[in-house]
């Protein structure tokens, strides 16, 4: 998820591997180990541990703060 401004400045990744080269938020879980994005194609699954500076433990901040133009979530 990312505003239409971030990626019109940023350009919109199109393959999970094009995360490595956005902002992203990450989040962490309850059992405190950090959320793997998740993708799905064609049956095959795929996990990225997106890179971040910004690591949360609240989602709907995450939320709130990507629509506002913050780094991906």
């Amino acid at each position: 998820m990312g505003s239409t401004a971030y990626f019109h400045r940023h350009g919109e990744p199109s393959y999970p591997r094009d995360l490595y080269d956005h902002r992203c938020l990450r989040i962490r879980l309850g059992d405190a180990s950090i959320y793997q994005w998740e993708f799905e194609k064609e049956g095959g699954e795929v996990a990225i541990d997106a890179p971040g500076a910004i690591t949360m433990d609240d989602s709907q901040c995450a939320i709130t703060l990507t629509a506002a133009d913050a780094p991906l979530a």
